[in-house]
């Protein structure tokens, strides 16, 4: 067992949450890859609040250092972890078993569609105008085309 002073504590606890960082764009990446994530926030008093984050642990940070990394050198990628965040390309290949879970659920999600519209229209030619309009929603909800009754 370790045992520390309070001080000793704390100034620990302060490290792990602000390391010390590279000026600039540099430490802007190092922030990202040392948290794992920043969180993308939209709410903004003074400035959107995941700039506060970096600012407040990165010298001389500006916003375009973000910006630079995400949409010129690609270093930076925006995804739906927990939430809206950014996070290192280092970590890309970590996001891909839930980018392909999320296209496997899409593809299920149509299939099914497609296969309540058949059964609605098999089923359902005694009320046509009734019907049509249920498929109407029915498409609009799922994203899938619309059906048109044929008599």
């Amino acid at each position: 067992m370790i045992n520390l002073s309070k001080k000793e504590a704390r100034a620990l606890v302060l490290q792990q949450q602000f390391p010390k960082f590279s000026r600039g764009q540099a430490g802007v990446l190092e922030a990202i890859e040392h948290l794992g994530y920043v969180q993308v926030d939209t709410i903004s008093v003074v400035e959107r609040a995941h700039h506060h984050v970096l600012w407040s642990r990165v010298p001389a940070y500006k916003a375009e250092h973000l910006k630079q990394l995400l949409e010129v050198e690609k270093k930076v990628f925006d995804y739906w972890a927990h939430a809206a965040s950014y996070l290192s390309m280092r970590d890309f290949r970590f996001s891909l078993y839930r980018k392909e879970e999320r296209r496997q659920a899409e593809a299920d999600r149509k299939n099914s569609c497609l296969q309540v519209k058949h059964l609605l229209w098999v089923e359902g030619q005694e009320m046509p105008g009734r019907l049509q309009k249920l498929l109407g929603k029915f498409a609009d909800f799922c994203g899938c085309e619309k059906v048109e009754m044929v008599s």
